[in-house]
Formats: structure tokens, sequence, C-alpha cells
């Protein structure tokens, strides 16, 4: 289908919320530091089996300065990575550097999606989805 065969007027821009769920995923190129903290590590992956491959989730690994749980997280994602045939992380390597290696994006992992709810700048109650860090596993156990 070509964009010029799509009414865009007739169409909603509100998008169903990935259900809470175990998914396999794949790892997005784009990885980067956060914007307004710049220790978070902020990722995106994509569902690739199932009936919502295509979608994508964002979750994000928070400053290891304030939460020190974090750099332990980021490993299991990488083991995770590793074990589905990603390269392994260089010593003393930038994680970011890492995350966006044509080696390592794309590669399968599992992880449940959760939904958590936030007060919003507005102060509005939202909810967004995102992993649970600590049960990120590999596709092959």
């Amino acid at each position: 289908m070509a964009w010029a065969e799509i009414n865009i007027s007739g169409i909603s821009d509100e998008m169903e919320q990935l259900p809470e769920g175990s998914y396999v995923l794949a790892l997005l190129n784009g990885a980067k530091f956060g914007q307004w903290d710049k220790n978070k590590i902020e990722l995106a992956a994509k569902v690739v089996e199932g009936e919502y491959t295509g979608r994508v989730v964002y979750f994000s690994y928070p400053d290891p300065g304030t939460k020190d749980w974090s750099p332990a997280a980021l490993k299991r994602l990488i083991n995770a990575l590793v074990a589905d045939g990603a390269d392994p992380i260089a010593d003393n390597q930038d994680p970011i550097e890492y995350l966006n290696q044509e080696t390592v994006v794309s590669h399968k992992f599992i992880a449940p999606v959760v939904a958590q709810t936030y007060t919003g700048q507005d102060g509005e109650e939202k909810t967004k989805v995102t992993i649970k860090l600590f049960k990120v596993r590999p596709v092959t156990q």
C-alpha cells in the first residue's frame, strides 16, 4: 500500500497499548543517553514473534549513580543478546556504542512487558509500557 492510497483524516491516532505479557523482542538501533538525565540509557525493542509482531516497547536503565542495581540489569540484557549471537561487550566499552553496533542490533531476548502508571508534567495520570529489567533472559536457555 502506498501513502497516496491512505486517507489520513480517517485514521485514529490512538494506539492500543501492548498488553502485559512475556515477549520475544529484538533490540533496535538508536540506544542513547537520556535528554535530561545524561547517565540514563534509553532503548527500544520490537516484538518479533506472535500476534503483536512489529510493536515497539521503550525502556531505560537509570543512572547507576542513583540506582546501583542498574549496571547488573544492563548486564542481563547484554548476556541475553550475546546468547543470541551478538558480540560481547569489550572492557570499558561505551554502552551506547556497544548497543548500537551492527553486530548487536536485531539480536533477540525475552522480557516481560508491564504497564506502569505515572503522573505526567501536566499532572495527569498516564500509563506506559516497559520491560521488567531484571526478568530479561536469553531466547535460548
